[in-house]
């Protein structure tokens, strides 16, 4: 079975930056995300960032960015 995905705008804030962005999010058994990947913001430093949606319900999600991937932090 495959996971489900769901795509978001928001803002991503962290490192002293800002960007709006999509993020794509691969939902797990447990509804919590597990990868993302985050379009529009490839130039962003490596380091903790928050991306925070209004899409549907309101929410927020800790990111973290090491080399080119985008972790869930849990």
């Amino acid at each position: 079975m495959y996971p489900k995905v769901e795509i978001r705008p928001g803002t991503l804030k962290g490192m002293e930056r800002e960007v709006v962005c999509l993020v794509n999010f691969s939902i797990g058994d447990h509804s919590h995300a597990s990868t993302a990947t985050v379009q529009n913001a490839d130039d962003l430093p490596e380091g903790e960032y928050i991306f925070t949606y209004k899409s549907g319900s309101s929410g927020s999600i800790p990111l973290i960015k090491h080399g080119r991937m985008w972790l869930t932090k849990e």
